[in-house]
């Protein structure tokens, strides 16, 4: 019996208390310091705009319409906040190997406005010379010229969240661009000569069968893409979808083992057409990985992050910035960084945990490199979780790693939860889920 809890990624640990009080963000982060790690760091650009709400959509965005004013001060805010964090000697002492312009549409931005915020980067920020850059695009604003000019910036990556190619699931989801103008941008921007063209896919829509999933699959498997973001629809409260569906008898939702089959069925495809299952959910041709991703889940260095409400990790602090986009707008303008909550210092047990709780998202984490940085064996730190994961069939050994199944695989929300153990010792089930869908410590949880 297949039950999946946590269905997005779990990337906010150690957990924040929106209660805490931070006086001198730059101290409290330890900005005024140098890094001591090599490691490449990933930055990500929050930019939460939309010309269309998508009707599952949950992330922070908002309808864009004609209000271009507000547009030019967020963008001059972004700019601020990556110009107060580049001028701090840990940021200055960083190696940025990947950025990652998400949303929200980021392509609600003009071309002018995107080479402001990458020229601000390379301007203010320490960037590996073959930095990796994408930005996602919706379709519909995302012409020639601004594709054209994306190159010229030196932009490698794009992607477009397709979500699917079948036009009946296209209008259920309330999408604002066709399947035919879908694949006849996918075979524009292939004339460019991006290093990777990549598209996100979605299954488990209401009323979907498998065969109706694996025809999707394979019609997007005839096109030129280098790399699938394979997602599973997680319906939650506030979405339109939600609204629109959760009182209607007549719709019914894939069970778990349906989805379950699902995602096994698109593992097989896509293997078969040479993508390799790099990271959940992510599938690439060879050389075609993401390096954001790879740099996001390694579990063991920061991400940076900028923009309202995103989620970063700076020297042992997790933190999320502020939500509503004209107070981000105001505190930048007045020369505050926007943070809103941040977590406590982590403890080691944290760092060990988040190592995990990251890592798993590539399906494995190493024994060796695990010791090296902590002078800690997994199996002497975790070995009752370690334990009931074998003993479920979610998790195998091997001689230097430990290994998902596909069962893991699928789970893997749930998987990484497991680890968690210092902050949810003696914490119920129900807590711990509301913490982690809230990104909070269980302590500052309330109850109406």
């Amino acid at each position: 019996m297949i039950e999946r809890k946590y269905k997005v990624a779990i990337l906010n640990y150690p957990l924040m208390n929106p209660n805490r009080k931070i006086g001198n963000i730059k101290e409290y982060f330890g900005l005024n310091q140098m890094t001591t790690s090599s490691k490449a760091v990933p930055l990500y650009i929050h930019v939460p705009f939309c010309d269309k709400i998508c009707k599952f959509c949950i992330y922070s965005r908002q309808f864009l319409g004609d209000n271009n004013d507000l547009l030019k001060r967020y963008v001059d805010s972004v700019k601020r906040e990556i110009k107060i964090l580049g001028e701090t000697d840990y940021v200055k002492s960083m190696n940025i190997g990947a950025i990652f312009f998400g949303g929200g549409t980021p392509t609600c931005l003009s071309s002018e406005q995107l080479e402001e915020i990458i020229n601000v980067c390379r301007d203010y920020l320490p960037l590996s010379s073959n930095v990796e850059i994408t930005v996602e695009c919706d379709v519909k604003n995302t012409g020639m010229e601004k594709v054209h000019k994306m190159r010229e910036l030196g932009v490698s990556r794009i992607s477009t969240g397709a979500q699917t190619l079948n036009e009946y699931y296209r209008k259920l989801l309330g999408l604002n661009s066709s399947t035919e103008q879908v694949i006849e941008w996918i075979e524009m921007v292939n004339k460019y000569n991006f290093n990777v063209v990549s598209i996100d896919l979605m299954y488990g829509l209401p009323g979907q069968s498998i065969s109706e999933w694996i025809d999707d699959i394979k019609m997007a498997c005839t096109l030129p893409i280098d790399h699938f973001s394979i997602y599973e629809l997680c319906v939650l409260t506030g979405s339109k979808l939600y609204k629109e569906y959760c009182n209607n008898i007549k719709v019914s939702f894939p069970e778990q083992e349906h989805l379950f089959n699902m995602y096994i069925e698109t593992d097989e495809i896509l293997k078969k057409k040479g993508y390799i299952h790099h990271i959940i959910p992510e599938y690439n041709l060879p050389d075609k990985q993401s390096s954001f991703w790879e740099l996001t889940y390694d579990g063991y260095g920061d991400n940076l992050s900028v923009g309202a409400s995103s989620y970063g990790f700076i020297n042992g602090v997790n933190y999320q910035n502020v939500s509503n986009i004209n107070q981000y707008i105001r505190m930048l303008e007045e020369g505050n960084l926007p943070v809103q909550m941040a977590s406590a210092i982590a403890t080691f047990s944290q760092m060990m945990e988040r190592t995990i709780v990251l890592a798993l998202r590539r399906k494995f984490i190493e024994k060796e490199i695990f010791f090296s940085e902590y002078g800690r064996r997994i199996e002497d730190e975790f070995g009752a979780v370690l334990k009931e994961l074998k003993d479920t069939e979610m998790i195998i050994e091997d001689v230097d790693k430990f290994v998902l199944t596909k069962k893991g695989e699928y789970l893997q929300g749930d998987v990484s939860a497991m680890f968690m153990k210092s902050t949810f010792k003696n914490v119920s089930p129900f807590r711990k889920q509301l913490s982690i869908g809230q990104h909070i410590v269980p302590e500052a949880l309330q109850f109406s």
